[in-house]
């Protein structure tokens, strides 16, 4: 039926997903981050930016670490995903 929302599953199966943010993480804020891989780009402050690559078994727990960034104010730029489970 034309229009009706598909229902995706939300299992994952661990995934890898990049949550870019705007600005560089402060140094004494990267313990926070055990486990996970942080980048940062840019030449500025004003001008850069720290990408988290990040291994998640669901839907729910990457809303989580988007929740958690969000919540930790920093502006979050892109969600994408780095790598598909293998199915």
């Amino acid at each position: 039926m034309p229009g009706k929302p598909h229902k995706a599953s939300s299992k994952l199966t661990h995934a890898f997903y990049q949550v870019t943010v705007r600005g560089n993480l402060r140094e004494d804020w990267r313990d926070w981050f055990n486990g996970i891989l942080i980048t940062e780009e840019g030449l500025s402050e004003e001008h850069s930016a720290t990408t988290f690559t990040c291994k998640v078994r669901d839907q729910a727990e990457l809303i989580g670490i988007i929740n958690w960034l969000h919540n930790m104010n920093m502006v979050i730029e892109m969600v994408c995903l780095a790598q598909k489970p293998n199915d």
